[in-house]
């Protein structure tokens, strides 16, 4: 899947609101400092004149906030000579945008804007890494495994910070990943805690599925359920189930399932992958790897702003 396929699920986000939230938070309008310099140079410099910026990343990664530049170039009249795009790779040192703005705005604005550059570009970054990882463990597939299963795909989880989950999963998507859901209301997922609480009536997955079966207001068949164990992937696809989350199995386990689990239509695997174990599990057969790390752990880029 291309980068604009990725991203086509958030041509309608509204980035407006997240800046202007930084920007109440942090009483922007009333910074006493930039008050203070202002009644200070009254007369010598007025606090609309207009001054040179560099916005640098002083390490590598991948960009990500042309929306948050575009509303600072509509609304809050910072003008930019040149800039990059989203999903733009940058090393040390790379200028990610340059222009001019009033001192004053730049003065109370600067940390609002270098802390959600930051945040987005580092989960951009940190995608990227992982999406490399699975590409080059893919790349070691022999021709026949290429020709008879599709390469792994990686998703993001919905571990992110609340009131930044939409532009932590589009940071994630412009690293590489595919949009999961991004809200409770998008898709039915059993998870452990369901089981148990099915467990505590005598009941399972495997009878819920039956019942919703007989509900037609219940598309089961499009549902996603996780399984802790082989014979419990085993019992669900025995009984039709198309989705399945494989939860923390060890990639030998994923292996020793997989020849029983081929009337799986989507096989997922989730559950502490990290960046350096990610690659065992691009095992052909596995159609999707979500990972919470992509935004529960992602560093932020080291992005600065000189003015000149």
């Amino acid at each position: 899947m291309d980068s604009l396929s990725r991203l086509a699920d958030f041509n309608d986000l509204d980035w407006a609101p997240l800046l202007e939230l930084a920007f109440r938070e942090d009483r922007v309008a009333s910074d006493v400092t930039t008050l203070l310099c202002e009644e200070f140079l009254d007369g010598r410099i007025d606090p609309s004149l207009e001054v040179g910026f560099s916005l640098l990343s002083r390490e590598e990664g991948v960009f990500c906030g042309e929306h948050l530049l575009d509303h600072l170039s509509a609304v809050h009249s910072w003008r930019f000579d040149a800039r990059l795009v989203d999903g733009d790779h940058i090393r040390a040192g790379t200028s990610i945008a340059e222009g001019r703005a009033p001192w004053a705005a730049l003065l109370s604005q600067e940390r609002s804007v270098l802390n959600l550059l930051q945040m987005l570009s580092g989960v951009a970054t940190e995608t990227a890494r992982f999406a490399h990882a699975v590409e080059e463990a893919w790349s070691l597939w022999s021709d026949s495994e290429k020709e008879l299963f599709e390469k792994p795909r990686l998703f993001h989880t919905r571990k992110t910070l609340a009131g930044l989950r939409p532009f932590q999963v589009y940071a994630a998507c412009v690293g590489g990943a595919s949009r999961h859901r991004l809200h409770l209301a998008d898709r039915v997922m059993l998870k452990d805690n369901h089981k148990q609480i099915l467990e505590s009536q005598g009941l399972g997955f495997v009878e819920l599925v039956a019942w919703a079966r007989t509900r037609p207001e219940f598309a089961s068949e499009l549902w996603l359920v996780e399984v802790d164990s082989a014979d419990e992937a085993m019992r669900l696809a025995a009984v039709g189930v198309r989705h399945l989350l494989l939860d923390n199995f060890s990639p030998s386990l994923v292996r020793e399932v997989m020849p029983a689990l081929r009337s799986v239509q989507s096989l997922e695997v989730s559950g502490g992958l990290r960046l350096e174990t990610i690659a065992s599990y691009v095992i052909p057969g596995v159609h999707r790897l979500s990972v919470g790390a992509l935004t529960h752990s992602a560093r932020s880029l080291d992005i600065s702003m000189e003015f000149q």
